[in-house]
This record gives structure tokens, sequence and C-alpha cells, in this order.
């Protein structure tokens, strides 16, 4: 992982997914923090009574992509 994306997290939208069998699931969220660089720590805020926690705590592995603040075409 390059370390310098760890720059562009601060605060904004986020899209955290993950999967469970042979499905993904996703959600849009509003909090999502860098705890350590070494190792590269990420912290989310997941509800637990939505689908995306489920799927996370089955696989234990998540991912997060940073939202654009502008439309890419």
């Amino acid at each position: 992982m390059d370390i310098n994306v760890l720059h562009n997290i601060s605060y904004g939208m986020y899209l955290v997914s993950s999967y469970k069998d042979k499905s993904f699931n996703a959600q849009i969220v509003n909090t999502a923090f860098q705890v350590t660089s070494q190792p590269v720590t990420i912290a989310i805020s997941i509800n637990k009574l939505n689908l995306t926690h489920e799927f996370i705590e089955f696989s234990s592995s998540f991912a997060i992509s940073i939202l654009a603040k502008e439309k890419i075409c």
C-alpha cells in the first residue's frame, strides 16, 4: 500500500464494502480515519444493524474508497 494515500483521508464521504460468501455489500459513510501509519490502520464507524457490518464481521475485512468531491466524467 502506498502510504501517501493516507494523506487523502480527511473529513468527507467514503464507500465501505465487504463480502460474505459470494455476495458483496457497500454503504456510504462519513466516518473514516487513520489510526496508525505503521502498520497502516484505518478505523470506520458502521452501525451494527447495517448489512455491511454483518459482512465485515463475517469476513474480518473491508475496503474503503474515497469518494470524489466533484463529478468525474
